[in-house]
C-alpha cells in the first residue's frame, strides 16, 4: 500500500509482513514514481522511519533533515527523505 499525494509526499509506502523482501515495496514504489511524472511532479518528499531509510536511500533518496516526533508522548526518530524525478 502506498498514497502519493498531488504535491508529492509520498505516504505510508507499507507491505504486510509476508510479502517483506520479496521486492513487492520496490515494485510498488516504481510504480507511485512513474505516476508522479505523469503528473508532472518532479520530486518526491517523504518521512521514513530508521528501518526504513535504507531502503530509501538505495532507491536513491536522499537524507534531508532527521528529525524527532513526538506522538502519544512517545518520542521516536525519523528522516525528512527526497528524490527528483
Amino acid at each position: 500500500m502506498g498514497t502519493l499525494l498531488w504535491e508529492g509526499y509520498l505516504d505510508r509506502l507499507y507491505v504486510h509482513k509476508d510479502f517483506q523482501r520479496c521486492g513487492v515495496r520496490g515494485r510498488l514504489l516504481k510504480v507511485l514514481e512513474s505516476k508522479a511524472r505523469g503528473l508532472l511532479i518532479y520530486k518526491i518528499n517523504t518521512e521514513a522511519s530508521i528501518t526504513a531509510k535504507p531502503f530509501f536511500l538505495a532507491k536513491g533518496y536522499l537524507v534531508e533533515e532527521e528529525q524527532i516526533k513526538i506522538i502519544r508522548n512517545i518520542s521516536f526518530v525519523n528522516f525528512k527523505m527526497s528524490k527528483n524525478l
